[in-house]
């Protein structure tokens, strides 16, 4: 589950850098808030996904 919420970050963050436009050189602490927040905010769908019970990718009421 931790590599669901770690690849769906890091992808949204990648996105938001390319879109932004900037150089690895050129952030400040906008640009860092502004990635981090979408990063969080990404996590949304895959936190509601964890705690629906009936969604079995994460390993919840998985028959064998």
């Amino acid at each position: 589950m931790f590599g669901s919420y770690l690849k769906v970050f890091i992808t949204v963050v990648l996105s938001q850098y390319l879109a932004m436009g900037v150089g690895i050189f050129d952030l400040d602490a906008e640009s860092l808030k502004t990635l981090a927040s979408a990063g969080v905010a990404s996590l949304i769908p895959v936190i509601i996904n964890s705690l629906n019970p009936n969604d079995t990718r994460y390993g919840k009421n998985k028959t064998i």
